[in-house]
């Protein structure tokens, strides 16, 4: 997948774990043929250091020196020989000294890898990603591990907000340059189902009203179909409204069924207080889908 971004800040967190592999991979893939600068960090967390420095007698500049060099060749191996790249070891609090990294940066795209040491169903996003997710002021790429690198399947995640043009531009960029199908999704229901309780006698009336409210929404999600004739005539495209009780739930279930490779959606909150009062189902996407997200 390709995202371009004017400025070409890309930052990449790495951990050493196979989705950071995956998360370099991607970074290297979004900068495409601009070929932009690639900041890559790792974190050695400050208690862990200590313990190290505990029981191995070595000094700290040995041990982060050593990290230094593994990183090196961890990025190597991620098949980013030829990229610009600058490699960066802190000591810190892995999520405050990422957070204050990316304030100094201030990149355009955060590229994370997506793991859980103790994966279940009702948690496939690890927790450092998740808090440094919250507190992001930029794009983040949550990269989850996949089987091939290519992006066959796209769902761009609306809600009819100031957010959704942006959305599906980004959905746009990737599904051109991997030739992806695009499914622009709305998940709704019907205001009135959650206040009224339908009876024999008015339910032919509500059917009515319901389809005025489906065909309200069809033209609404029409309008956000990418103009381009050659776009349009080159991908797959389709706009889906969706009902479902649950907009999270009704979302990750089409992720699921569609077996899409990457969900684009907008996140409104942009700080940690912010995304619990605003970002909560962006937040429930991006901790439980099955794909990548954007």
């Amino acid at each position: 997948m390709r995202i371009s971004h004017p400025a070409g800040k890309i930052l990449v967190g790495v951990d050493f774990s196979e989705s950071s592999s995956q998360a370099l991979l991607e970074a290297g893939r979004i900068a495409g043929e601009e070929d932009p600068l690639i900041e890559v960090v790792h974190i050695i967390d400050e208690d862990l250091l200590s313990d190290i420095r505990e029981y191995s007698q070595l000094e700290e500049a040995e041990i982060v020196s050593s990290i230094e060099e593994r990183l090196k060749v961890f990025c190597r191996e991620a098949g980013l020989v030829d990229r610009k790249l600058s490699r960066l070891v802190r000591i810190g609090h892995p999520v405050r000294a990422f957070s204050s990294l990316c304030d100094e940066i201030e990149p355009d795209l955060l590229v994370l890898g997506a793991w859980c040491q103790y994966r279940n169903d009702s948690e496939l996003m690890g927790v450092t990603a998740r808090q440094i997710l919250q507190e992001s002021k930029s794009d983040v790429l949550l990269v989850r591990d996949r089987k091939g690198n290519q992006v066959h399947h796209v769902v761009a995640c609306v809600d009819f907000s100031a957010y959704d043009s942006a959305v599906v531009r980004a959905a746009e960029v990737v599904c051109r340059a991997e030739r992806a199908s695009l499914d622009i999704l709305h998940v709704f229901y019907p205001p009135w189902l959650s206040e009224l309780s339908i009876d024999g006698e008015n339910g032919e009336a509500f059917e009515d009203l319901e389809m005025e409210y489906r065909a309200l929404l069809q033209g609404r999600l029409d309008k956000l179909v990418p103009r381009e004739k050659s776009l349009v005539d080159s991908i797959e495209v389709q706009t889906i409204a969706k009902q479902f009780p649950r907009h999270c739930e009704g979302i990750l279930g089409h992720i699921k069924e569609s077996g899409a490779d990457l969900a684009v959606i907008g996140a409104r909150g942009r700080s940690r207080i912010e995304s619990m009062i605003l970002g909560r189902i962006a937040e429930r996407i991006v901790m439980n889908s099955s794909s990548s997200v954007y």
